[in-house]
């Protein structure tokens, strides 16, 4: 039964142990691509170049998850909630939304990275709306049916927190 903890001082919520698992093994899967580009969007680490990698249509599926995980651990960063929603406004233009949308209705392995990182953009009310303004709802919905309990369960949370802001 997975909780969400915070990991920061602002209260960034994440599953944590299934996460810290997951991220070993995500490291191991995708660290032959950073290797090999020397960080996704080949930049400086910046949201910038994550935002690029994620919106462009020829980036391969591992590259925009990669971009998606490093998201996430600029989230895990932050130290304030202040901090979190200026990132989540700067990350979250429509087109982000659209693509992170994408990645879940692709199914991709892994995709529950873009999960973790729709429920850290949710930490500002119009970032939430931005990705119910993306196609999220219909495609959460359509996903909860199916049998990874993990996803049903953090899907569940996406929804619930949307709905906050609904």
């Amino acid at each position: 039964n997975a909780r969400f903890f915070p990991i920061t001082d602002w209260g960034g919520l994440i599953a944590l142990p299934y996460y810290q698992t997951r991220v070993s093994i995500i490291n191991v899967l995708l660290g032959v691509v950073e290797l090999n580009a020397m960080g996704v969007g080949g930049g400086d680490g910046s949201p910038s170049c994550f935002i690029a990698t994620l919106v462009s249509a020829d980036s391969l599926s591992v590259d925009r998850i990669t971009a998606a995980h490093r998201l996430n651990a600029r989230f895990a960063g932050c130290s304030s909630q202040a901090e979190a929603e200026q990132l989540a406004l700067e990350v979250s233009q429509s087109n982000v939304c659209e693509a992170l949308v994408q990645l879940l209705t692709d199914g991709d392995t892994l995709c529950e990275i873009v999960v973790f990182l729709m429920i850290n953009l949710s930490v500002h009310t119009d970032c939430a709306e931005r990705l119910c303004h993306g196609g999220l709802l219909p495609v959460l919905v359509a996903m909860l049916r199916t049998d990874d309990e993990f996803f049903r369960q953090h899907g569940l949370a996406l929804l619930s927190i949307l709905s906050e802001h609904r």
